[in-house]
């Protein structure tokens, strides 16, 4: 009796849809990622401020709660150094933060390098640092004043849309910003403002106003 041959293997047709299918699974995983990415990014970054907060505090116990000044965010953060709280380059560092084109070492990144005592004046140099930092607070400033963030374009308190340009990491949807509370998160812009908007005495206006909560602040951004 005659019996049928066994099959040997798949046919290039049902090869090529096999490869098909995986290839569509691919794509729509790799879709899925890319829309994540931004907000994984922004999270990570909103823990990195909440460890910068920690070493503020630790600055302004021993100075009757006043938070360090500087004329823009790097001299700012740069007293954190200087009071030897444990300040680390490397927490202001966002990947791909238009703010560390040209850092020093070529890198586009913290060198870990922060010079000398007294005055670290290698400590978060031009392209190190990309955080923003709300000059003029006390620790006991009203709790949701804001006192760090990611940077800003060249209108402090405002991003920028395109993720290529200084303050755009998040590809103008989401601001990072952690208050005088030490709260910290990522916050999505809804309103195309490219800022983040509260009220305060009854008016919607962006948190990074002087005046919001009733005190006058001044908003650095990075070098």
């Amino acid at each position: 009796m005659k019996t049928k041959a066994k099959r040997g293997g798949f046919t290039l047709i049902e090869l090529l849809v096999v490869v098909t299918i995986i290839a569509m699974l691919a794509g729509g995983a790799y879709l899925g990622y890319s829309a994540l990415l931004p907000k994984f990014r922004s999270k990570q970054t909103a823990k990195q401020t909440n460890v910068i907060f920690t070493w503020l505090v630790s600055y302004a116990n021993d100075r009757g709660g006043q938070f360090p000044v500087g004329d823009n965010a790097n001299i700012a953060f740069r007293e954190l150094f200087k009071a030897k709280v444990g300040a680390d380059e490397k927490q202001f560092f966002i990947a791909g933060d238009a703010y560390h084109k040209n850092a020093p070492g070529g890198k586009n990144e913290p060198d870990g390098d922060t010079g000398g005592e007294p005055d670290f004046v290698q400590a978060l140099e031009a392209g190190e640092n990309a955080m923003a930092y709300v000059s003029g607070l006390t620790s006991s400033d009203t709790a949701r004043i804001p006192l760090i963030a990611n940077g800003f374009s060249s209108n402090p308190g405002t991003w920028a849309k395109n993720k290529n340009e200084k303050g755009g990491v998040y590809q103008g949807e989401i601001g990072v910003v952690c208050r005088v509370s030490g709260s910290a998160a990522a916050v999505d812009i809804k309103d195309g403002s490219m800022t983040i908007k509260e009220k305060s005495n009854g008016q919607e206006v962006s948190i990074f106003t002087s005046g919001f909560g009733d005190t006058q602040f001044n908003v650095l951004n990075p070098l």
